[in-house]
């Protein structure tokens, strides 16, 4: 699996799968989910309220762009609440992601990094290893191997941009 870190506005990446993630509560989207929702011509927030997505942790909601987005699909998913919040939240949301992948055969996950107040170095820790752990392939048992050999390879996603 090759992993990137980048700045940018995500909505401009070229990939299967957007992964955005959505606390519970939240109102009106912010950032680069906005900036999708309004490319999207609000398809997003109307497919939220209908299929009555709130950000609850496990909740999840999938939405083709249909080309109106480099993005193939859009997916969000739900962290819970803010408090309390820490790198297991991020944990399992890099793991949907992946499963979610793995389903619709996607090579390229775009993933929203999630400011929340951890330190950086730990949320993408944690992004990884949700990803890897979803496959059931911890670091440690990557360890040792080139990033595209030994069980690795197994993994489905190819690229997983933070």
């Amino acid at each position: 699996m090759n992993i990137i870190a980048k700045q940018g506005d995500i909505i401009e990446e070229r990939a299967d799968l957007l992964v955005f993630c959505v606390f519970a509560g939240t109102q009106n989207f912010s950032g680069a989910l906005r900036s999708a929702n309004k490319a999207l011509n609000g398809l997003i927030a109307d497919a939220a309220a209908e299929e009555r997505f709130g950000g609850k942790l496990g909740d999840q909601l999938s939405i083709h762009t249909h080309g109106k987005l480099p993005a193939n699909r859009i997916l969000l998913i739900g962290l819970g609440g803010k408090k309390p919040f820490n790198a297991e939240a991020i944990r399992r949301a890099a793991g949907t992601a992946a499963r979610y992948a793995d389903k619709i055969e996607a090579t390229k996950i775009v993933f929203q990094f999630i400011d929340v107040g951890l330190d950086r170095s730990q949320a993408a820790q944690a992004l990884v290893e949700g990803a890897f752990l979803a496959e059931s392939i911890t670091p440690r048992q990557a360890a040792g191997y080139e990033i595209r050999g030994g069980a690795i390879e197994r993994l489905p996603v190819s690229y997983l941009v933070l």
